[in-house]
C-alpha cells in the first residue's frame, strides 16, 4: 500500500514538472516565432544594409544560431532512435565548425576595436569626464577603424593641446602615433612554410636519422676534415645559397678567398702524393714538368 502511495506521489510530481516544462517550451516558441517574424520583416523592409556584405559579428551570430539549431535537431534525432549516417544535419554542423575556425583569427585581430566600440557605446563613467568623451559614445564603427584608434587619455591630451593656439593661429601640440596599427592576417603560404620547416626539423633530428639509418641502403660516408675545412665549406655553402636565392654575385674579400682556398691538409694531399700520374714525389723529385723546363732552358 505504501509503495502505491509513493508511486502516485512521484507520478504527480513528474506530471507537474512536465506541465511546467511544456508551458516553458510554448513561451519560448512564441518568443522565437515573434523574433523570426520581426527579423524577416526588417529584412524585407531593407532595414539591414547588406549591399556590401554583412559584418563579422553578424556572420558569427547567424552561424552560432544555425549551429545551435542543427545541434538540437541532431539531438532530437538521436533521442528518436533515427540513424545519423550521411544525414544532412551532420554536414551542416561540420561546415559551421569550419566557419568558426576561420573566423577566430579575424576576431582576434579586431578584438581591440570591438572592445573600444562597446566601451564607447556603454558610456563608461571615466569616458564621460569631458565633452569630447561624451560625444564619442555616439560615434559609428568607422571611427574606430584600424589605424585610427587612440586611447582616451591621448584624445584628451590632443584636445587640450589643440585648444592652445599660438599667436599666428597654429596649434602647438605634438603628434602622437596611434598604438593600434594594421595587423597582417595569416596567409596559407605562411602556414605552408611553417609546416615545411617543422617537417625539416623532424627529419633532420638525431632520433629520426638513427631510425632511418637501419632501413637505408646508402653507403656510409666518412668525412675526413678538420675545423678549418668545415669552416671554409660552411662559408662556401652560405655564399652559394645566398647567390642562388637572390640571383646575384657576392664580392668575396681577399681574406675570405684565402680562407676558402687554404684547405689542403693531409687528408686532401693523398691524391697528389699517391696519384698514379706522377710518382716522382715519393723519391723527392720535382715532378714531371722538370724535363720540359730543362729542354726549354737548353734550347
Amino acid at each position: 500500500m505504501a509503495s502505491k502511495t509513493e508511486h502516485s506521489s512521484i507520478s504527480s510530481e513528474m506530471l507537474q514538472r512536465g506541465n511546467k516544462l511544456q508551458d516553458d517550451i510554448k513561451r519560448n516558441i512564441d518568443a522565437v516565432t515573434k523574433m523570426v517574424v520581426d527579423l524577416t520583416q526588417n529584412v524585407n523592409d531593407g532595414v539591414y544594409d547588406t549591399v556590401k556584405g554583412i559584418s563579422l559579428l553578424d556572420l558569427k551570430n547567424s552561424t552560432y544560431l544555425s549551429y545551435m539549431s542543427n545541434l538540437m535537431y541532431t539531438t532530437l534525432l538521436k533521442l528518436s532512435g533515427e540513424s545519423l549516417v550521411a544525414h544532412h544535419s551532420i554536414d551542416r554542423l561540420i561546415e559551421q565548425r569550419v566557419v568558426f575556425e576561420r573566423l577566430s583569427p579575424y576576431e582576434r585581430k579586431l578584438k581591440h576595436q570591438i572592445e573600444k566600440y562597446l566601451k564607447a557605446d556603454k558610456g563608461d563613467p571615466e569616458a564621460t569626464s569631458s565633452k569630447k568623451t561624451e560625444e564619442t559614445a555616439g560615434l559609428s564603427v568607422t571611427a574606430f577603424a584600424v589605424g585610427n584608434c587612440e586611447s582616451e587619455d591621448e584624445k584628451q591630451d590632443d584636445e587640450d593641446a589643440g585648444s592652445k593656439l599660438s599667436a599666428d593661429g597654429e596649434s602647438n601640440f605634438r603628434y602622437r602615433v596611434p598604438k593600434v596599427s594594421q595587423n597582417k592576417f595569416p596567409e596559407d603560404s605562411d602556414r605552408n612554410e611553417k609546416t615545411a620547416a617543422a617537417r625539416r626539423r623532424v627529419l633532420n633530428s638525431v632520433m629520426m636519422q638513427d631510425a632511418l639509418y637501419e632501413h637505408s641502403t646508402d653507403p656510409d660516408v666518412i668525412h675526413n676534415s678538420n675545423a678549418l675545412q668545415r669552416r671554409a665549406q660552411k662559408k662556401r655553402d652560405e655564399i652559394q645559397r645566398y647567390e642562388e636565392e637572390n640571383l646575384t654575385r657576392i664580392q668575396v674579400s681577399k681574406k675570405d678567398r684565402a680562407l676558402m682556398k687554404e684547405t689542403n691538409t693531409a687528408g686532401q694531399m693523398h691524391g697528389e702524393l699517391l696519384g698514379f700520374c706522377d710518382v716522382s714525389l715519393l723519391n723527392g723529385g720535382g715532378g714531371g714538368d722538370s724535363s720540359f723546363k730543362k729542354r726549354k732552358r737548353s734550347s
